[in-house]
C-alpha cells in the first residue's frame, strides 16, 4: 500500500467517525466572501455615481489596493476592515480542515500553512487600517512573496483536501474553489477586469468583487456536498 493509498484510508476512516466539516465551514465562506464583496462596494461606489470623477479616478490608485498591504499604502478604513475580517473567517475556514485531516499529514500542513498566510495578511490589513498605515504596511519584496504564498497555499491545501475527498460533491465543491481562487488572484483578476476596463490608472474598476463572489459561490457548493443525497444509507456496514 502506498502513502497516498495509506492517507486514503485513514482519511475514510475520519469521514466515518469525525464527519467533515462541509456546513460549517460553507458558512465562513459566504462570510468571507460577502465581506469581500461589501470592501469591494465600498472602494468602488464613487465609480457608481459618476466614472469620470476625482473619486472614481482615486479609487483606481494602487495606493488603495488591499489584498495585500503594501507601501505607498492609503486605507479606505471600511473596505479595509472588511478585508481584514474576511482574512480572519478563511483563517477559520483552514483551520476547521486542518483539525479535520489531521489523518494526512500532507494535507493538514498545507491548511495549517493557508490558515497562517491568512492570518498574516489580516493582520497587516488591520493594523494598516486602525493605525492610518502608520504598521501593517509591507515593502514591495516582502509583500510580494506573501501575496505569492497568499495565493499559493491556500490552493494547494484545497488540491490535497479535493484529492482525500470520498464524495462528487465534495471534490465538485473544491474544484470550484481552487478554479475560482486562482482566477480571483491579484494578478488573475487585473488581467480579466483591464479587458474589460482600460485605463490609466492602476487597479480596473471593479477588483474585489471576483474573490469575494468565487468563495460565495464555493460556499453555496459546500452547503451541497454537505447534504445526503436522498434515500442514501447514512453509514456503510461491511
Amino acid at each position: 500500500m502506498t502513502t497516498g493509498d495509506g492517507e486514503r484510508v485513514a482519511m475514510r476512516v475520519t469521514e466515518e467517525t469525525a464527519p467533515a466539516p462541509w456546513a460549517p465551514t460553507a458558512i465562513l465562506l459566504v462570510v468571507a466572501g460577502t465581506a469581500l464583496i461589501l470592501a469591494a462596494g465600498i472602494r468602488w461606489q464613487p465609480c457608481v455615481v459618476d466614472l469620470d470623477s476625482l473619486a472614481c479616478v482615486a479609487a483606481q490608485d494602487h495606493l488603495r489596493d488591499y489584498g495585500i498591504v503594501s507601501a505607498p499604502f492609503e486605507p479606505i478604513l471600511g473596505a479595509v476592515v472588511l478585508a481584514a475580517l474576511a482574512s480572519f473567517v478563511m483563517a477559520g475556514f483552514w483551520l476547521l480542515w486542518a483539525s479535520w485531516a489531521a489523518a494526512s499529514r500532507t494535507a493538514m500542513v498545507a491548511c495549517l500553512v493557508a490558515a497562517a498566510s491568512a492570518v498574516v495578511v489580516g493582520t497587516g490589513q488591520l493594523l494598516a487600517a486602525v493605525t492610518d498605515a502608520a504598521l501593517g504596511v509591507l515593502e514591495w519584496v516582502p509583500a510580494s512573496v506573501l501575496g505569492l504564498i497568499a495565493v499559493l497555499a491556500p490552493i494547494v491545501a484545497s488540491i490535497a483536501l479535493l484529492v482525500l475527498s470520498p464524495s462528487r460533491r465534495g471534490r465538485l465543491a473544491w474544484t470550484v474553489l481552487i478554479v475560482g481562487s486562482f482566477l480571483g488572484s491579484q494578478i488573475a483578476e487585473f488581467v480579466l477586469l483591464s479587458n474589460l476596463f482600460l485605463a490609466s490608472h492602476d487597479s480596473p474598476i471593479g477588483t474585489g468583487f471576483l474573490p469575494g463572489g468565487v468563495l460565495v459561490i464555493s460556499g453555496c457548493l459546500f452547503v451541497i456536498a454537505a447534504t445526503k443525497r436522498a434515500g442514501a444509507p447514512l453509514s456503510t456496514l461491511p
